[in-house]
C-alpha cells in the first residue's frame, strides 16, 4: 500500500441527496384514504393512516426511523409481529439501488452474486405455512427485498394475512421515487449442497410487477443476520460465503 495524493477529496456516493419532507408524506397519506385514488389502501388500513398522519403533525414520527401502527396505535416491532391486527409501517424512503444494467450482459451479468432463499409468509400473521424458492441478486445498495406478483401463487391464501404492511416509498438508482406495497414474511439461507444455513429471518418487502429485465433484489434482513464476503471469481463461481458469527464456519451460498 501507499499513500494517496494529499489534495485528493471524494466526492459522496449521491452527491444531491433530498430529505425526507413529512408534509408531503402527510399528502400522500390522505390520498391513499380516497377511494378515487390509485394507491387507495383497503378500509382494514384507515385507523393506521390515520394515527400515521397525527403522528407526522404532532411531531411524535419524523420519517427517520421504521415505526408500526397496528389498529391505529404506535407499537414495538415485537408487538407488530404477535399477529393481532393489521400492520401499517412508516419508515421514510426504502433503497432499491441496483440495477441489473451495473452487471453487464446476461441475465444479471458476468459479475454478479446471486443468494438463494426458501420464503414464506410468517405463521403468526397468517401464513400458512407453504414455502416458496428464490433466487434474489445480493445487493448492499437494497434495503428492502423484491417480490414479485408470481410469487404469491406458491405462498398460499394472502388475503387475509396480517403481514401487509401499507404502501411506502422507494428509490432506485436513478434516483426515480415510486410507492410500492409493503409486506413481512420470512426467509431462510440455503447453502450450494441445499442445507438450511440459518434459522427463519424477517425481512422487509416491496410487491412489483414480473417483467423483462426487472431484477429481484435482496433486502436488509439478511445482511443483518449473517456476515458476508463475496468472492472476486467472475459469475457464480464461488457465489458467496456467509458466517453466522465473526471467524465462524463459511459456507457457500
Amino acid at each position: 500500500m501507499e499513500p494517496i495524493p494529499p489534495n485528493i477529496k471524494f466526492t459522496p456516493a449521491i452527491p444531491f441527496p433530498d430529505e425526507f419532507v413529512a408534509e408531503k408524506r402527510v399528502k400522500q397519506l390522505h390520498e391513499f384514504l380516497d377511494v378515487t385514488n390509485e394507491k387507495y389502501q383497503p378500509t382494514t388500513q384507515h385507523a393506521n393512516i390515520l394515527s400515521a398522519i397525527n403522528a407526522y403533525e404532532t411531531g411524535l414520527i419524523n420519517g427517520t426511523t421504521r415505526t408500526f401502527f397496528v389498529n391505529g396505535k404506535v407499537v414495538s416491532q415485537e408487538e407488530a409481529l404477535k399477529g393481532y391486527g393489521h400492520i401499517w409501517i412508516e419508515q421514510g424512503v426504502a433503497l432499491q439501488m441496483s440495477s441489473k444494467w451495473a452487471y453487464g450482459n446476461g441475465v444479471f451479468g458476468p459479475k454478479h452474486h446471486e443468494v438463494r432463499m426458501l420464503l414464506r409468509l410468517i405463521p403468526e400473521l397468517g401464513g400458512s405455512g407453504e414455502i416458496h424458492g428464490i433466487f434474489a441478486l445480493h445487493d448492499t445498495g437494497s434495503d428492502t427485498l423484491t417480490l414479485f406478483d408470481t410469487d404469491f401463487s406458491s405462498l398460499g391464501n394472502t388475503v387475509n394475512y396480517l403481514g401487509w404492511a401499507g404502501s411506502i416509498n422507494v428509490r432506485n438508482a436513478s434516483g426515480t421515487v415510486e410507492a410500492l406495497q409493503m409486506i413481512i414474511v420470512q426467509v431462510k439461507l440455503v447453502t450450494y449442497n441445499d442445507m438450511s444455513w440459518t434459522g427463519w429471518i424477517e425481512e422487509f418487502a416491496v410487491v412489483r410487477p414480473a417483467g423483462l429485465g426487472v431484477v429481484r433484489l435482496s433486502g436488509m434482513g439478511v445482511r443483518d443476520a449473517v456476515y458476508w464476503a463475496t468472492s472476486p471469481v467472475p459469475g457464480n463461481g464461488d457465489l458467496l460465503a456467509a458466517s453466522t458469527t465473526k471467524g465462524g464456519l463459511l459456507s457457500l451460498l
